[in-house]
């Protein structure tokens, strides 16, 4: 696993350094500019029912059918393809068993703990180094760019290997706790809050920071009252997207988790090892439910920063 690793790593070193030739003039990558610049919808005219469409047609197909089947099977008392006899035997038996599990309470608070957490730390510092690649000459910037993202080359269960006998050697104590589920997930799944931010920082215009300055502003006020408002949906982009990967990837936490410190998906995966596949879509339903909230908040907020059309 770690020889193929390396190969992974290559492809996304050679990947990275094309990507980073590709953008090396960010100034025509720039939309956000100063001179009281607004943006402007653009009307499709006829080509917007045929973008919804197919659009539509590509959520049905990939999203909203397999949530219709995990839906379905939330609530029959065995697992099965739909049929009229088996509607007499829909029941809700599979939400209390599930709520009625000690672990979930568990599992739940230590997903919103972890991944809360790590989502925060991520998007920091991918916003950090995403103004030092950008903005600054400084040597090595590429180099740091390039190392931040190569964690998404290696495989989860490579990650959590090497995780697990790095904390296992060095005297540091995170082993058995939340702390290492939080380090390995920021390790892991901090190039998505990169490239978020990244994209969001090419958009902005230098001289919008240039006049903050010549105003007598120093960086870290400049940093947080202009950049990183202009930049905050891209930033709450990345901030949900590694929020929503703690609730949904298994790799990292089936190896790295403990007694005490199991998540969700390491719940989801004892109900599918134990074949109770209506619990375990009951589990998904309520899953779903949680992260759909969490989405229509982070929309809601990243809607009330940024730059708005007059």
């Amino acid at each position: 696993a770690g020889t193929y690793a390396i190969f992974y790593l290559i492809i996304t070193i050679v990947g990275i350094l094309l990507y980073l030739k590709a953008t090396a003039a960010s100034e025509k990558y720039t939309t956000i500019t100063g001179k009281g610049y607004r943006p402007r919808t653009q009307n499709l005219g006829v080509w917007r029912y045929v973008t919804f469409s197919v659009s539509f047609l590509i959520l049905f197909v990939t999203v909203l059918m397999p949530v219709m089947t995990i839906v379905w099977t939330s609530f029959l008392p065995f697992y099965s393809r739909p049929s009229r006899y088996l509607v007499s035997l829909l029941t809700l038996q599979n939400y209390k068993e599930v709520v009625q599990l000690d672990m979930i309470t568990r599992a739940f608070m230590n997903n919103v703990f972890v991944g809360g957490v790590s989502a925060i730390i991520a998007v920091l510092l991918a916003a950090g180094i995403s103004w030092i690649v950008i903005r600054t000459r400084l040597k090595g910037r590429k180099l740091l760019d390039l190392i931040a993202f190569t964690p998404i080359a290696i495989p989860g269960m490579v990650m959590g290997l090497a995780l697990l006998w790095i904390y296992l050697i060095l005297p540091i104590p995170v082993y058995g706790t939340l702390w290492i589920l939080v380090i390995g997930y920021v390790t892991k799944y901090i190039p998505i809050a990169l490239r978020a931010s990244h994209s969001s920082m090419l958009q902005l215009h230098p001289e919008l920071e240039e006049a903050s300055e010549i105003s007598g502003s120093s960086w870290p006020r400049t940093f947080f009252r202009i950049v990183v408002p202009l930049i905050l949906p891209g930033l709450l982009v990345g901030w949900f997207y590694v929020f929503t990967l703690t609730f949904k990837v298994l790799s990292l936490p089936v190896l790295l988790s403990h007694v005490g410190t199991e998540v969700f998906p390491v719940v989801i995966f004892i109900l599918y090892e134990s074949g109770e596949f209506p619990a375990l879509c009951a589990l998904g339903v309520m899953l779903i439910g949680l992260l759909t909230v969490v989405a229509g908040g982070a929309r809601i907020v990243a809607g009330r920063f940024g730059v708005h059309e007059r």
